[in-house]
């Protein structure tokens, strides 16, 4: 008994021994987390909100101050690890609901996804917006509606781009389960309620305008057509790497090959509904495709749709695993930008190159050895 007690966590124990030991090298390589912790500790030194970037992320920078007050950088990356833990549970909450096979395997793609493992182990705001948003979705499938809207109205005041995959949610269950309607109303109800107070600090900052809500993309001189479809597609195949792009376009030609059976099949509907919400998170992507992190919401998505499609085909999600795990070390890369971040043009070839997981570590060593202080902003 107690060994099969066990085994139900054992994803849960391998996620905890694959993401510990990174929380260990600092707050992380993005710029942005240093601006969160310089939000968090004006907020309480000044009682004087300025957002760490458009539109404000002042759960996430709420959150992030009192961790890093009580223990620094480990407990602030120990938040994105029980975060991911929290996604890991309800996504696998979600393929057991719909009975979706393959499920150890699933979860392993979410796992070793180089993004989501490195901001598994880091102070940013994704998994925390990730995390709180499926929270919601599966407390609303538990009937939980007044827990499930303050869980999306959290996910939206950690990262407004959260409230996409909420209204879809809501929207989901409302169609398919027209007997929760009224509660579904609630939950909309607390999360519009949240989502509007968490922003109100923003406003105020930007002069009661809607200035705040403006993404600080640069100048439009790096958002020509071309330059946006190139970015699109570069870092998208960054996010995923060449070969695994290559695997998930053999799954969506299977999937249209397979539509009909498909739509007869149990999994039907939520197979349509993760199809839309995955085209909604690119289409926005396509908008301001800037971090590939941006990427991360389609994940769980694209992982309820490949367990359907490849319901049968377990050798390519274990293709698709371990191709991912092996990204994390290596990449191929065709095209390098003239300037990191701001690219005009790009020279195009082919070369082997350092995962994610190696470059994010060696950029937080590299951070580290500067001796940047967020208490001043540099």
């Amino acid at each position: 008994m107690l060994l099969k007690n066990l085994k139900q966590y054992d994803i849960y124990l391998l996620a905890l021994l694959m993401y510990v030991p990174f929380i260990f090298l600092g707050y992380g390589s993005d710029m942005d987390t240093y601006r969160v912790l310089w939000t968090g500790q004006r907020m309480a030194t000044l009682l004087d909100y300025v957002p760490s970037r458009p539109p404000g992320f002042l759960v996430f920078e709420t959150i992030t101050y009192f961790l890093n007050s009580i223990g620094g950088s480990i407990l602030t990356n120990l938040g994105a690890v029980v975060m991911s833990l929290v996604m890991i549970y309800c996504l696998k909450f979600i393929l057991e609901t719909y009975q979706i096979p393959n499920r150890f395997i699933l979860l392993l793609i979410l796992m070793v996804q180089p993004y989501y493992w490195m901001n598994s182990t880091c102070t940013m705001d994704f998994l925390f917006a990730l995390g709180f948003s499926f929270l919601g979705f599966v407390l609303l499938l538990q009937g939980k509606n007044t827990f499930a809207g303050i869980a999306m109205g959290l996910a939206i005041g950690s990262r407004i781009s959260a409230g996409l995959a909420c209204a879809g949610f809501l929207l989901f269950l409302f169609i398919t389960q027209p007997q929760q309607r009224r509660k579904l109303i609630l939950s909309g109800f607390i999360m519009g309620l949240i989502g509007i107070l968490v922003f109100l600090p923003s406003a105020d900052f930007a002069g009661w305008s809607l200035r705040f809500m403006r993404p600080a993309v640069g100048g439009a001189e790096y958002w020509s057509l071309f330059l946006r479809a190139g970015r699109f597609v570069y870092k998208s195949l960054t996010f995923w790497s060449i070969p695994v792009i290559v695997l998930l376009a053999a799954a969506l030609f299977l999937a249209f090959r397979r539509f009909k059976d498909i739509r007869q099949s149990p999994q039907a509907k939520i197979f349509i509904f993760s199809a839309v919400m995955l085209l909604a998170y690119e289409a926005f992507y396509f908008y301001i495709p800037t971090e590939p992190g941006y990427l991360l919401p389609t994940v769980p998505f694209m992982i309820i749709l490949l367990g359907i499609i490849l319901s049968d085909k377990r050798w390519m999600l274990v293709t698709i695993v371990l191709l991912l795990l092996a990204s994390n070390f290596v990449a191929i890369n065709v095209a390098r930008p003239n300037v990191i971040n701001k690219a005009t043009e790009a020279e195009y070839g082919l070369w082997i190159e350092p995962g994610h997981m190696i470059s994010d570590v060696q950029a937080r060593a590299n951070l580290a050895a500067t001796g940047f202080r967020y208490e001043s902003g540099q």
